[in-house]
């Protein structure tokens, strides 16, 4: 998320989302062709393990890195994204000394929030409360829906795909 600029961070998201819908949709294709439930479990699975290993792979964020105080690591892995991408490293220790002294100022200057900030004022008292109960009753109805498809009649994998295709949006 922090490598990307704000114009493409809710493309991240928007991915996400359809990740979820994209398996959600798949599940009971895979159901149909793979029967048995212990074979099914494993070609699910085994793509999941080759996603987490990919993690070992990727380098921590830099803003990360310099607002914890590693900055030497964060040099190291924004030297190794300025050798990937090509670009000229002019000026790269003075650019990123900036950098680092820009995300510890902004470090100190930034206010922290608790959950009791939402509280604090009716406006944001009322917002909270009913997007809270909001997100808890759809996230009950979702679960109903899920845990019942086989209740619906007609063919559960039909049934099942039709409720990941209502989650599209």
């Amino acid at each position: 998320m922090e490598n990307l600029g704000p114009k493409h961070r809710s493309d991240i998201y928007l991915i996400g989302g359809m990740g979820w819908l994209i398996g959600y949709c798949l599940i009971p294709v895979v159901a149909y062709l793979i029967r048995d439930f212990r074979y099914m479990h494993w070609a699910v699975v085994c793509p999941l393990v080759c996603m987490v290993c990919w993690l070992f792979f990727m380098n921590e964020s830099p803003r990360w890195l310099i607002t914890s105080g590693n900055t030497a690591k964060a040099e190291r892995v924004l030297r190794q994204i300025v050798q990937q991408n090509g670009l000229s490293e002019d000026n790269f220790d003075e650019k990123f000394s900036e950098l680092t002294a820009h995300l510890h100022l902004s470090q100190k200057q930034e206010k922290t929030y608790t959950f009791f900030d939402l509280l604090r004022t009716p406006n944001l008292r009322k917002y909270s409360l009913v997007f809270g109960f909001s997100w808890l009753v759809i996230g009950l109805v979702y679960y109903g829906f899920s845990l019942n498809m086989a209740d619906f009649g007609g063919n559960v994998y039909i049934s099942f795909l039709m409720g990941g295709l209502t989650s599209c949006k």
